[in-house]
């Protein structure tokens, strides 16, 4: 059983004085944590019938954010891998696919896998909790938390996450150190009424390469509220191949944000599995700050029974001759709900910017629903982008020839969510990612009638 030092109910100055009092942290930590609280107190909250933003997505009739308590500090409970959902794919058999496996349980390390030969020893990488970083890394975590990829004037959330987070993450590796194998983090939450608001902080030198899994999750049946904020920067030449996976739990809500910022010539793969939790809204977002930059986005969502999924992508092209590509693909069945908005914004000087957006979702049922917002928003003349939205069930005919070759309704229809999913799929890189995803769809598809 875990116990934990108690904090108020709720988003207040008292559940935050018990956070400042429960840790150790700097002093320049503590009074950032105080400006961003400063701003979440002055910045409304979402309204879905004023603002556009939230127009689809009614967060305060969703959840009630009164009844969650952000946690002082968790006491220390043991974890054994084992004890956690098969699903997750963080068990002793993945040790030699990754470079080391950093789980933290209710905001607090649980388990530091030591990293491997090829992971991060030596080279002057850094893989650690945010928290132990700030302490014994201060130069570098003050340089980039919060400074541009995700200020806690980003959102009324931001500010949350910025002055609340516990359980944070960070990974720094210098310039031209590669990575040979990837780098894994799990947030776990298991207490009922818990805000799980974890902070990941990537920071990529000039040249550097690395491949980092980073994924959220919950036990099923306890109502968790997570606010994850995600910060990554690619620097000059750099690469960063990047998954999250949200497998939160079917009582678990969900509002963060993610937004990496790409220097000159770097390179930026992303992917966002979306899974999980009765309710998800999230903002996906990749700012070109460097001439050539590149960005690759997918997006992979799955949503049953009364679920809901929002994504909001922005492609933000600042320097010429950058290219971004996104292919977002959902399939829901029940009554299950998904809202993709998604922006290119080319600024004036960006020209010879190249960029591309898709949304395609596959409805298996007839009481399910997909709004696709697909935008431009172009400053420059000398540009070449384009954007399409598809939504649309499963063709009758297709699941008929499929049958009438030997396979069942089931086999056929779980043969044409494959092929749904493939294109995604297959520019997956990371192959025990691939068939963790494969497997997990394969198991919502069970029991689908077309």
């Amino acid at each position: 059983m875990v116990t934990t030092l108690e904090s108020p109910t709720g988003y207040s100055r008292q559940s935050l004085d018990a956070i400042l009092a429960a840790t150790a942290e700097p002093e320049w930590l503590k009074d950032w944590r105080l400006q961003a609280w400063h701003v979440f107190e002055e910045t409304a909250w979402p309204n879905s019938r004023t603002d556009e933003e939230w127009r689809r997505t009614n967060v305060m009739g969703s959840i009630r954010f009164d009844r969650y308590r952000p946690l002082a500090q968790p006491a220390a409970a043991p974890l054994a891998l084992s004890s956690l959902p098969a699903e997750l794919g963080v068990g002793a058999s993945s040790h030699e696919g990754r470079g080391g496996l950093l789980v933290l349980r209710n905001g607090r390390e649980a388990v530091t896998e030591p990293a491997t030969s090829a992971g991060p020893a030596g080279d002057g990488v850094l893989f650690m909790g945010l928290a132990r970083a700030a302490e014994e890394h201060p130069e570098l975590v003050q340089r980039y938390l919060g400074r541009q990829a995700v200020t806690p004037t980003f959102s009324k959330f931001a500010a949350m996450n910025a002055a609340f987070w516990q359980g944070g993450v960070f990974l720094y590796v210098p310039r031209f150190v590669e990575v040979a194998l990837p780098l894994q983090a799990l947030h776990w939450a298991d207490v009922a009424g818990m805000a799980l608001t974890p902070r990941t902080l990537v920071v990529l030198e000039d040249g550097a390469q690395v491949t980092f899994i980073d994924q959220v999750a919950s036990a099923d049946g306890v109502d968790v509220f997570a606010n994850p904020v995600t910060e990554l920067y690619v620097g000059r030449g750099a690469r960063l191949r990047y998954v999250n996976l949200q497998q939160l739990g079917n009582g678990a809500a969900n509002v963060g944000v993610q937004r990496a910022v790409v220097a000159a010539n770097g390179q930026f793969n992303s992917l966002t599995a979306t899974l999980g939790g009765r309710w998800h809204r999230s903002n996906v977002e990749v700012v070109m700050d460097g001439e050539g930059a590149e960005t690759e986005m997918l997006g992979m969502t799955f949503a049953d029974g009364n679920q809901f999924i929002d994504h909001h992508t922005f492609q933000d092209h600042v320097k010429p001759g950058a290219k971004s590509d996104l292919l977002f693909k959902g399939a829901l069945k029940d009554h299950a709900r998904t809202v993709w908005t998604g922006m290119i914004r080319v600024h004036p000087n960006a020209q010879r910017t190249d960029a591309y957006q898709a949304n395609r979702n596959l409805l298996l049922s007839g009481n399910s629903r997909a709004d696709s917002i697909p935008g431009l928003e172009i400053g420059a003349n000398e540009v070449r982008c384009t954007h399409g939205a598809t939504a649309g069930p499963v063709d009758p005919e297709q699941v008929f020839y499929l049958m009438a070759r030997g396979l069942s309704r089931d086999a056929a229809v779980r043969l044409i969510v494959d092929g749904f999913y493939e294109p995604v799929l297959q520019r997956i890189t990371l192959a025990p990612i691939r068939e963790q995803l494969t497997q997990l769809i394969s198991r919502r598809v069970e029991g689908v009638v077309v």
